[in-house]
């Protein structure tokens, strides 16, 4: 019954333990959106967070076309 209060609970429960952390970056990338409508394409990209590429076996990145 608990669940049906909180739907999220479980969800929290599953993944608590692999949130590092979490930030908030919204007034960051209104920044961003404001260089990119300027046409400051450069600025605004040097803004974004770095992001690594998810590891896949090539057994599902082939099919999908990702990048290696």
């Amino acid at each position: 019954m608990k669940d049906q209060e909180n739907p999220y609970r479980a969800v929290r429960a599953r993944y608590s333990e692999s949130i590092v952390s979490i930030t908030d970056i919204t007034s960051a990338m209104r920044k961003a959106h404001e260089l990119v409508a300027a046409g400051n394409l450069a600025a605004a990209e040097a803004m974004l967070p770095a992001e690594a590429p998810y590891p896949l076996p090539e057994h599902i990145d082939i099919p999908l076309g990702a990048i290696r």
